[in-house]
């Protein structure tokens, strides 16, 4: 919730009288952690009317619709770990249930927030969690997809998204290439969670790299069309250029193919497999 905090805070610091933690009466609390470990993604906001500023519902409006066209996306994984994505935001938090399973907390590096868990249910097969942040309104967020068995095995556990960590200083060919690894690792889980899953459609909304997926071979993008996401990523565009060029030098030409078994994300989930073993291999120098 932090990055929807900052998001909106600027333009309604009139309205955020926040009391994070405050307990509510509500009829709905989840019994055990295990409810709560799931992908959700926003699907609503709902502010409080200020009767005083009405001019300020319109803005309101406004900030709500830009919020949900950017996408935030929540992801609560055992142990206490999570992430969440917000348009090229992420961010990493840990989690915990407090007031007798009323109230989330989440824990970021420097800071941590609160929201009030509100209610639960079920709507056309979809969970949707409800829950009020301080004084500011109401977020409902969407069951986007249930966890898996193997919960490290999510492209969006935090293990798999080191690589977008920006570093505080310039990084070595080494620690480039380690970040690399863990992107290709990231675009793997993403293609195997899918079929783990049982999904009609793989999503790449979130994951705007350098790596382009075909059906039956492995590609990367055009120097024009290389993400801020991925940029942003790097001590600076240099380094991420840099590891853009290892990245193709892996592929030994502009596309990486393999067998076909009649089912495209199967193939290209073992193409990067094979592109994962040879980074790892160089660097471990097994190679």
């Amino acid at each position: 919730m932090k990055n929807i905090k900052i998001f909106i805070g600027i333009t309604f610091t009139i309205l955020l009288l926040l009391g994070c933690g405050a307990p509510t009466d509500t009829t709905w609390k989840p019994q055990t952690e295990a409810e709560l470990m799931k992908i959700w993604r926003l699907a609503d906001i709902k502010f409080e009317k200020n009767e005083d500023l009405p001019e300020m519902d319109l803005m309101a409006e406004a900030m709500s619709k830009a919020v949900l066209e950017e996408g935030f996306m929540m992801c609560i994984f055992p142990n206490g770990v999570g992430s969440e994505f917000h348009g090229k935001d992420y961010k990493t938090f840990k989690w915990k249930l407090i007031d007798d399973n009323r109230n989330l907390v989440f824990k970021y590096p420097n800071t941590s927030d609160t929201i009030q868990l509100m209610g639960y249910e079920e709507r056309k097969n979809k969970g949707y969690l409800t829950a009020k942040y301080g004084s500011l309104g109401t977020f409902e967020f969407i069951n986007a997809k249930e966890m898996l068995q193997t919960p490290k095995n999510d492209p969006f556990h935090p293990n798999n998204n080191k690589w977008r960590i920006k570093p505080e200083s310039q990084e070595d060919t080494l620690a480039l290439k380690k970040r690399l690894v863990n992107h290709v690792q990231h675009y793997a889980y993403l293609l195997k969670a899918s079929m783990d899953r049982d999904e009609q459609v793989v999503s790449f909304e979130f994951s705007q790299g350098i790596i382009k997926i075909y059906r039956g071979g492995i590609g990367v993008v055009r120097p024009k069309q290389i993400s801020d996401l991925w940029k942003n990523s790097f001590y600076n565009e240099a380094q991420a250029i840099d590891a853009y060029d290892l990245f193709r030098g892996y592929l030994g030409g502009n596309t990486y193919k393999g067998a076909s078994s009649g089912s495209w994300v199967k193939d290209d989930y073992e193409i990067l497999l094979s592109i994962y073993k040879k980074i790892m291999e160089d660097i471990n120098g097994t190679k």
